[in-house]
């Protein structure tokens, strides 16, 4: 108990900047989808738990502005490195929304073939064949809806969603974009410590599929104090069985060996990332 209070003390100016920047008003082509549904019991109950809050985000601009639905997004990829490029292995999305919790992994085509123990040669031999790997804001927003709907995507012809976006170290996840730098996206960004986030202006995304959305990004790592800046050093605030899973120095430097080598490794050390994100951004706005 302690120990939370200091750090709900420490992080009382981070606390003020993640309500700025998430705008609360007081009160394409995917690779394969895992068949597993990886959320533990602490995950299951953020629905519940922060219902309240939730209910709130559906109002921003002292109520003057009122959303059909939120979508709590938290996000994470597994790359590695190909003649200086960042290649995208898989992307992880974890959704909290008042319908319901998920955390699921999608492979690129790249990672699909790892996977399956299937050799990447010839399939990446330049600089373009990783560009071609990486995806765009409005297919993850898809993917993300697709995920809360339990797999089917509903229709949404009126009204408007809100997208809250957040990965912890956005400078790292922000190279796996196809289109990080269309100006109608870069426009609506602002750099905190070189972290791309969105300010008061949402990023606007409109398609038949996801219907009109206002897209929010977000870093949990900007609202830490110095000595919890790492995902690994943040998640021991839940304690031994939650924290970030730990592979060999070597792999962490090498993700698509340990894809190659250890899937179902591979598919737990991913998607504890995204868990441990969620849970912290809403011990962040509880703080």
């Amino acid at each position: 108990m302690k120990l939370f209070t200091t750090i709900s003390a420490k992080l009382l100016l981070g606390a003020s900047l993640i309500i700025l920047l998430v705008g609360l008003s007081a009160p394409t082509c995917l690779g394969g989808e895992s068949n597993h549904l990886k959320t533990g019991a602490a995950m299951d109950s953020l629905s519940q738990e922060h219902a309240e809050l939730l209910k709130v985000m559906h109002f921003k601009n002292n109520g003057r502005t009122k959303y059909e639905g939120v979508l709590g997004s938290f996000i994470d990829f597994e790359w590695f490195q190909f003649g200086g490029r960042n290649v995208p292995l898989s992307m992880q999305i974890a959704c909290v929304s008042l319908e319901s919790t998920t955390n699921r992994i999608y492979y690129s085509k790249i990672g699909e073939r790892l996977k399956k123990g299937l050799s990447i040669e010839g399939h990446l031999s330049s600089d373009s064949d990783a560009v071609k790997e990486r995806w765009t804001l409005e297919v993850i927003v898809e993917q993300l809806m697709r995920q809360n709907d339990g797999g089917k995507l509903k229709k949404r012809k009126s009204g408007r969603t809100r997208v809250i976006l957040v990965a912890h170290n956005t400078v790292a996840e922000w190279s796996m974009l196809a289109d990080r730098d269309q100006n109608r996206i870069v426009k609506r960004l602002t750099a905190i410590r070189k972290s791309p986030v969105t300010g008061n202006h949402p990023i606007k995304l409109h398609n038949r599929r996801i219907g009109k959305v206002d897209l929010e990004i977000f870093d949990t790592r900007l609202l830490l104090p110095a000595g919890l800046q790492s995902l690994d050093k943040a998640s021991s605030l839940f304690g031994t069985e939650e924290k970030k899973l730990d592979v060999p120095e070597f792999y962490k430097r090498n993700m698509h060996g340990l894809l190659r080598d250890d899937p179902e490794l591979f598919e737990r050390y991913a998607l504890r990332d995204t868990e441990v994100t969620a849970k912290l951004f809403f011990m962040l706005q509880n703080s």
